[in-house]
C-alpha cells in the first residue's frame, strides 16, 4: 500500500493522496530529479486495462499541444501502473460550477476552446471519449487544459463505439452544465433544462444537436465553427467561492450542486433528465449558416429592410496573389470570381480572399443574399467595418453554403460603412482544382436617415 513520503519509479516522492476510486488513487507528487510538483495517478487493474491505459497514455504523451495535459512518464510500480503528467494549474469545470454557473460568453468561450482543441486531436487520430467537468481546466492564462486524453476512457473500458461522436456528445453535456450549473452523471442520459438569456435559444439548440448528432451537427469541426460566431472575445476565468475545493482526476463522494437560480438541487450522483428530441426552429441555421439568429425581442417598430446599392465594388486580396477580379454590373449585379488554386486554402498560399463593398455611408445590414457557382466545401464570412482595413472588418456570421443560394444573417448590426464578403475556404470547381464564383450579391437592410435640420 502506497502511503506519503514512498517513491515510485526511483524518482517520484508521493506528497499526498488526493482522490482514490478504489481502483485510481490521485497523488500529489514531487519529481526529486527535475525538483517540479507532478501528478501522479497509480492504476491498480486488471493486466488488460493496465496495457490500454499505458498505451493510451503513451500516444498522448506524442501529442505536442499546450491545450492537453503534458505526459512526463509511465511505468509499473508494485501498487500497479502509473502515469505522470504535469501539475495542472487553474480551476476545472468541476470546481467552476461549484460555485455557480457561467455566464454565457464563459461558457462559450471554454467549450469552444475545448472543441478546437479535440478536433485538433482527432486530426491526429487521439480522442478524448469519456470528458467530464473533472477533466476540463480553464488556466490562470484564460486557455484550456483537457486531462486525461485516451486514458480515462482506457480505464472505464470506453474503447469501443466512434470516437468523434463520444466527444461532440461530451461537448454537447459540457457546455450544458456550464450553461445551468448543473452535472450529468458520466456516463448518464442526456440532460437538458432550459437555459435563459439572449442566446438561449440557439445554446440549447446546439446542445441537443451536439447530444444527438442530428442532421446539423455530426462532427466537432462543424461544433467549433458554430460556437465561434456566437463566441466573444477571450475572457477571463470567474473568481473561485472562497473554500469551494479544487477537484482534480474524479469527483469528492459527496456534493451538491445548484441547477437552477437557488430554485433546484440535486445529487449530482442522482441527477437524471431525459432529454425530449425536439425538431429545430425553422429559422435557425437556415442554409447550414453558422450564425444562428437570436430569439425576438420586444423592440420599437422599425422601417423594414429594403435592398441597398453600393458605390463601388472591389476585390479585397490584403495578401495578394493578385487571384481575384471584383464587377458592379448593370443593375448593381455584384459578381466576383477567383482564379483557381490547389487546395480549398487557396494552395496554402493566404487566409482569404473576398470581395469588398464601399456603401457610400454607413447602412445598417440584415441580410446579405449570395447566389453561387460552385458552393460545396465553401466558408464564407460576412465582415463589417468603418474603414476599409481587415483589422477593422469585424466578422459577423459565416456560411457553409448547402446550395447555390446562401443568406448571411448577422445577429445585431450597427451601422457600418464597408462590408466584407470573406471567402475562408473555396468550393470545388473542375477535378482537383478550387475556385470561388459569386455569380450575384444582393444587399437588405436600411441606411442611417440624415440628422434633422
Amino acid at each position: 500500500m502506497l502511503e506519503p513520503g514512498n517513491r515510485v519509479g526511483h524518482r517520484y516522492r508521493l506528497d499526498q493522496e488526493l482522490d482514490s476510486t478504489g481502483e485510481t488513487t490521485l497523488w500529489r507528487a514531487t519529481d526529486e530529479v527535475l525538483a517540479r510538483t507532478v501528478a501522479l495517478r497509480v492504476f491498480a487493474v486488471g493486466p488488460d486495462r493496465q496495457e490500454a491505459v499505458l498505451a493510451a497514455a503513451c500516444a498522448a504523451g506524442r501529442l505536442r499541444d499546450a491545450r492537453f495535459e503534458h505526459v512526463f512518464d509511465i511505468g509499473r510500480s508494485a501498487g500497479g501502473v502509473y502515469v505522470v503528467t504535469e501539475w495542472p494549474r487553474g480551476e476545472s469545470l468541476a470546481s467552476l460550477l461549484a460555485a455557480g454557473r457561467l455566464s454565457p460568453d464563459q461558457a462559450i468561450w471554454l467549450i469552444g476552446e475545448t472543441a478546437r482543441a479535440l478536433a485538433a486531436a482527432h486530426s491526429k487520430g487521439l480522442a478524448h471519449r469519456l470528458l467530464s467537468p473533472r477533466s476540463l481546466y480553464w488556466t490562470p492564462t484564460g486557455g484550456v487544459k483537457l486531462l486525461g486524453l485516451g486514458t480515462q476512457a482506457a480505464l472505464a473500458g470506453h474503447g469501443s463505439g466512434d470516437p468523434e461522436r463520444s466527444d461532440l456528445r461530451g461537448l454537447g453535456l459540457l457546455l450544458w452544465s456550464a450553461l445551468v450549473g448543473g452535472e450529468v452523471r458520466w456516463p448518464g442520459e442526456p440532460v437538458v433544462l432550459p437555459i435563459e438569456g439572449p442566446l438561449g435559444r440557439e445554446l440549447e439548440f446546439l446542445v441537443r444537436q451536439a447530444v444527438y448528432a442530428e442532421p446539423e451537427i455530426r462532427d466537432l469541426g462543424r461544433f467549433a465553427d458554430l460556437l465561434d460566431v456566437l463566441r466573444p472575445r477571450p475572457v477571463r476565468p470567474p473568481k473561485i467561492v472562497t473554500g469551494v475545493a479544487r477537484s482534480i482526476g474524479w469527483p469528492r463522494r459527496a456534493g451538491r450542486i445548484a441547477l437552477t437560480s437557488g430554485t433546484l438541487v440535486a445529487s449530482v450522483t442522482s441527477l437524471l433528465f431525459v432529454l425530449p428530441r425536439d425538431e429545430p426552429p425553422e429559422d435557425l441555421f437556415k442554409n447550414e449558416a453558422v450564425a444562428p439568429r437570436p430569439p425576438a425581442r420586444s423592440a420599437p417598430a422599425q422601417r423594414k429592410p429594403s435592398r441597398l446599392h453600393p458605390k463601388t465594388a472591389r476585390t479585397f486580396d490584403p495578401f495578394g496573389d493578385g487571384g481575384g477580379s471584383a464587377g458592379l454590373g448593370g443593375g448593381s449585379r455584384i459578381t466576383f470570381h477567383t482564379q483557381r488554386y490547389t487546395t480549398a486554402e487557396f494552395g496554402n498560399l493566404k487566409p482569404g480572399t473576398g470581395v469588398l463593398l464601399d456603401m457610400g455611408a454607413p447602412v445598417t445590414l440584415s441580410t446579405v443574399r449570395l447566389r453561387l457557382g460552385g458552393w460545396r466545401g465553401a466558408r464564407i464570412e460576412l465582415r463589417l467595418g468603418d474603414r476599409p482595413d481587415l483589422d477593422d472588418l469585424r466578422t459577423l456570421t459565416a456560411v457553409r453554403p448547402s446550395g447555390t443560394l446562401a443568406d448571411l444573417r448577422p445577429a445585431a448590426s450597427s451601422p457600418r460603412r464597408y462590408i466584407l464578403i470573406w471567402f475562408t475556404r473555396l468550393p470545388a470547381s473542375d477535378p482537383g482544382t478550387f475556385r470561388a464564383d459569386l455569380r450575384s450579391l444582393t444587399l437588405y437592410g436600411s441606411r442611417r436617415e440624415p440628422p434633422p435640420n
